[in-house]
């Protein structure tokens, strides 16, 4: 009697299903991966627009208000045709001497040949010394006190805040000999 034993039939059943289920798993497998690539291919290309976005003018409100103070400086000084560092070197002499007086701003007016100050001090006394030695400084010519008015004067220490036009000496003689040769 023969026995005739054939183990491979069910076997190869299931090496069908084994075969079948491992190259399902390797196509999703592969898909991932693609997923994964196009993924990292699409985040590296928004990262380089979000750097070159940020390298063009669309600077911070600091880098702005840098260069426009640099461009302010560049047309004072031209438009003067004076050295603007010479005009507030002479301006912080005579401010050192009056460690109570605060300048706020100084704007040049160059058709005017003056210079537009506007600052705080502690006392009034203060304004007007600080006033007294403008005149008397041979690089500038009139100092005059335009507006001054007391903030919080309830406070404890009040200030006071002023506007003023200082002429400046040189550039009125530039301005007058440009006159004269017309």
């Amino acid at each position: 009697m023969r026995t005739d034993l054939d183990f491979s039939r069910p076997y190869a059943l299931y090496s069908i299903w084994v075969r079948g289920l491992l190259l399902a798993g390797l196509a999703l497998i592969a898909w991932v991966w693609w997923c994964g690539a196009r993924l990292d291919v699409q985040i590296k290309q928004a990262s380089a627009r979000m750097i070159s976005q940020q390298i063009q003018p669309k600077s911070t409100s600091i880098d702005n208000a840098v260069d426009t103070q640099i461009a302010a400086a560049i047309r004072t000084q031209q438009s003067l045709n004076t050295p603007w560092l010479s005009m507030t070197a002479e301006l912080e002499q005579v401010k050192s001497r009056h460690p109570n007086v605060r300048l706020l701003s100084v704007t040049p007016n160059p058709a005017k040949a003056e210079i537009v100050l506007v600052g705080e001090a502690k006392q009034f006394a203060d304004i007007t010394h600080f006033f007294d030695d403008l005149k008397k400084h041979p690089k500038f010519g009139d100092a005059i006190l335009q507006r001054q008015h007391l903030i919080d004067p309830e406070s404890v220490r009040p200030v006071y805040s002023f506007n003023a036009t200082v002429l400046w000496a040189d550039l009125q003689k530039r301005i007058a000999a440009a006159r004269g040769a017309d």
